[in-house]
């Protein structure tokens, strides 16, 4: 680890995984916390740190302490980098929303398509309501199974007639 400002700069400079933008603001960011550190003893104590102290400071910071500083370092480059190119992204936004809805709306919007769908479901739809009305008054040409139940069943008895009265007949003539 390293064990001064040099050492610093270079091992953060030494990572292949962050640009070299990244680096130096990681470097700019170690040299906030070192001044900060040096503001916090020097009120504590009085007096400012020795460059003895300031190095085992420095030693003592740890591999993940450094890669906190990168990845602080990265937070701050791309809220930078987007505050910068906030008015050219919202117009690109602006532009690609408009440009899909344009091309939605004239996909669609073609004329002869929707007059041909229409076409076709003014002729489709009284051809399927009279199949409908076809079938099923051809199911009620033909006999359902409850009316087999129906024609099995006995017929009920019939109910005994009333005596005819008799009424007069003319006499049987000449």
């Amino acid at each position: 680890m390293p064990s001064n400002d040099r050492e610093v700069f270079d091992h953060l400079r030494s990572g292949d995984e962050a640009a070299q933008q990244i680096d130096f603001l990681a470097y700019a960011l170690f040299a906030f916390e070192k001044s900060e550190w040096i503001s916090h003893l020097e009120a504590k104590r009085g007096r400012e740190p020795d460059q003895g102290e300031i190095d085992t400071w420095i030693g003592d910071i740890t591999r993940y302490q450094f890669n906190g500083m990168r990845q602080k370092a990265a937070d701050l480059f791309d809220a930078a980098a987007r505050a910068y190119m906030r008015d050219e992204i919202e117009g690109i936004e602006e532009r690609a929303l408009n440009s899909a809805i344009v091309a939605e709306v004239k996909a669609a919007g073609v004329w002869w398509k929707q007059f041909l769908m229409a076409l076709a479901m003014a002729i489709l739809a009284p051809l399927i309501l009279g199949a409908v009305i076809v079938f099923g008054n051809w199911f009620s040409l033909y006999p359902t199974p409850s009316d087999f139940a129906h024609r099995i069943e006995p017929p009920a008895p019939a109910a005994p007639a009333a005596p005819a009265a008799k009424t007069a007949q003319p006499p049987a003539g000449p």
